[in-house]
């Protein structure tokens, strides 16, 4: 497997750094926003995985004691004789130290009865419940145990209610309340039992869905070239949320029920209420400079974004940092984050290798 690997330092910005850098903003609590609990110190490791076409979509973070990560998307690897490997992997575990990649297969059966065995190529979305739950869509989507052996791998696939449906991203508060969202304003839900498909009202293609533990509140957004949408999900009914104020991209969302919510894309977006008439957001280049592609966080006062150009920041109740002092600006682009504890992954893309970017706190 082909593998690099570069350590970066970041260190908490001090007064010097931020003269140097202007690394640290500050902008107040966002009236509620939350103590300034959690430091701007993190170290970061960029990763590159793959040869070239390959490219990582999602990731998330199982357990970080013992640390356990999985992401996926489509890997390829040259072997010995220069020849592509085939399969593609789709998945990359993480333990701390290093990444493994895997091929996962499934089996089905034609029109016919006959079986079959066919690997997943590309895998754009994964929600885990626990080591041995995992949920993958390729487009449609799958259950997996974690199990790694390329013949004994349990997989059950789940008939979607349209098979033209592309799902390319899950969330879900249980297994038995799982929602996919995808292209053309697709969304389904699984109950426990069986997938349903619900109207969302859109045709815009749906990058990103967030919810509550509880799942009593829901939140997607959507875009494409045709403008965006903010959706709210009730169980099998989608309305359109306000986006006064919202840009015309938006890629991610991300919020605390009552707290702060969080939209981003073309800029980072919030509001304390969901209900608030307008979306506050920030002048281009105050916060970020490019494109903003996912949010995570753990709290109110410790949110990542991240984006085009390996930019990440970093907020933490009173301020953002902003990581280019330590992660210079490259051709290409992160997206998807984990954030769990004092662990935060993005994946993404760059010079035709899968990119992840690991951070730790110190």
């Amino acid at each position: 497997m082909k593998h690099a690997r570069k350590y970066i330092l970041a260190a908490a910005c001090c007064g010097l750094i931020t003269l140097c850098f202007n690394c640290d903003l500050f902008t107040g609590p966002h009236n509620g926003g939350g103590s300034d609990t959690t430091s701007h110190a993190w170290t970061f490791e960029v990763d590159t995985l793959g040869d070239g076409a390959s490219q990582l979509y999602d990731v998330a973070i199982v357990s970080i004691n013992p640390p356990l990560v999985y992401a996926v998307g489509s890997i390829f690897l040259k072997d010995s004789t220069g020849q592509w490997s085939s399969p593609p992997y789709c998945v990359a575990i993480w333990d701390g130290q290093s990444w493994s990649l895997r091929h996962l297969y499934y089996k089905g059966t034609d029109y016919q009865g006959n079986p079959y065995i066919l690997p997943l190529i590309e895998i754009k979305g994964i929600w885990v419940t626990g080591s041995s739950d995992i949920w993958l869509t390729p487009g449609s989507i799958f259950r997996w145990n974690g199990k790694d052996s390329l013949t004994n791998l349990s997989f059950s696939r789940l008939s979607l209610p349209d098979p033209t449906a592309t799902i390319n991203t899950l969330w879900g508060s249980s297994t038995t309340s799982l929602y996919g969202v995808g292209t053309g304003g697709s969304i389904v839900h699984f109950d426990g039992n069986e997938w349903q498909g619900i109207a969302s009202g859109t045709t815009l293609d749906i990058r990103d869905i967030w919810g509550s533990p509880d799942g009593n509140q829901i939140l997607a957004v959507a875009s494409n070239d045709e403008g965006s949408k903010l959706l709210s999900i009730q169980r099998t009914t989608v309305t359109t949320v306000s986006d006064s104020g919202l840009g015309s991209s938006l890629y991610g969302v991300w919020f605390v029920p009552n707290q702060k919510y969080y939209a981003v894309g073309a800029g980072i977006f919030w509001k304390n209420r969901l209900t608030d008439p307008v979306w506050n957001t920030y002048a281009p280049g105050v916060v970020t400079s490019y494109v903003s592609n996912g949010i995570r966080g753990n709290d109110t006062s410790d949110v990542f974004v991240s984006g085009d150009a390996f930019e990440i920041v970093h907020y933490n109740g009173r301020s953002w940092h902003n990581y280019s002092d330590v992660i210079p600006p490259s051709y290409g682009a992160v997206g998807r984050t984990a954030v769990k504890g004092n662990l935060m992954i993005t994946v993404g893309l760059a010079d035709q290798k899968a990119i992840a970017i690991v951070g730790k706190r110190n």
